[in-house]
């Protein structure tokens, strides 16, 4: 009965696993996005930055918080115990935790995106409005239509607000962390503490180099950057602190 209890609720993971991918995938694509555009100011100088690329793509961070993850918490759990077996079992379930609390993260914040609307510091170079047809003189133009048709570009320009690469890079970070420190809280190994140490410090350095080179090149304003943040270490606080009730009620009962 036991394990069958155990696979329906593995069989129920996966379910929210892939309920959130795909929430969140329709989210990136447009599914949700208003039916009228945002308006702006015609002499706002926050949005009239060139566009520049980005320096941290998109798939670099996806690849940065999607496949680094696995090999860091088995990382953590060799640390953990160095002479014995590594429990492949124990790293899946701290990877399952992470995977679900990185897309409510990520849908989270693509929700926010599609209420706020939030115009990014190059709007108007993306979205090319025909100034001849501007009304200026009122202040917020609100009846407007882009020269720009391209839909990826008209999807993303006014989705600022927070910044999605800074959830993401911090909710990495505090996850990991909180994580390995529990782990490592009871190892004897000093090298294992030194060595948790060195991984939270290099993983908060990404972390901040990735959101502030948001600001950098111009894709979101500071403020996006700072609730973009807050959003990751949340999340990463309350899957992390999920996993460790998990792991601690896992260890009680084999104590019985």
């Amino acid at each position: 009965m036991h394990s069958r209890s155990c696979s329906l609720r593995r069989v129920l993971t996966y379910v929210w696993i892939l309920a959130l991918l795909l929430l969140c995938v329709a989210s990136i694509r447009g599914a949700f996005l208003p039916s009228k555009l945002p308006g702006f100011r015609c002499d706002d100088p926050d949005i009239r930055h060139p566009f520049r690329g980005d320096t941290v793509t998109l798939g670099q961070i996806l690849l940065l918080v999607v496949v680094v993850p696995g090999p860091l918490l088995a990382l953590v759990e060799w640390w953990a115990n160095p002479c014995g077996p590594l429990d492949w079992g124990v790293v899946g379930s701290a990877f399952r935790h992470y995977v679900i609390g990185l897309e409510l993260v990520s849908v989270s914040v693509e929700v926010v995106k599609t209420l706020v609307t939030q115009p990014r510091p190059h709007f108007l170079d993306s979205c090319r409005p025909d100034w001849d047809r501007l009304d200026c003189s009122r202040g917020l133009v609100t009846q407007y239509e882009c020269t720009n048709k391209e839909s990826r570009i008209l999807l993303d320009m006014h989705k600022s607000f927070p910044s999605g690469h800074a959830a993401l890079g911090f909710y990495l970070f505090t996850f990991v962390a909180i994580y390995s420190r529990f782990r490592l809280s009871s190892a004897s190994s000093h090298w294992s503490r030194a060595g948790n140490g060195v991984l939270s410090a290099c993983l908060l350095l990404l972390a901040c180099l990735n959101a502030a080179s948001r600001v950098y090149d111009r894709r979101h304003h500071a403020v996006d950057v700072l609730v973009g943040s807050l959003f990751g270490l949340l999340g990463g606080v309350a899957a992390a602190r999920w996993l460790v009730s998990n792991c601690r009620q896992r260890q009680e009962t084999k104590s019985r």
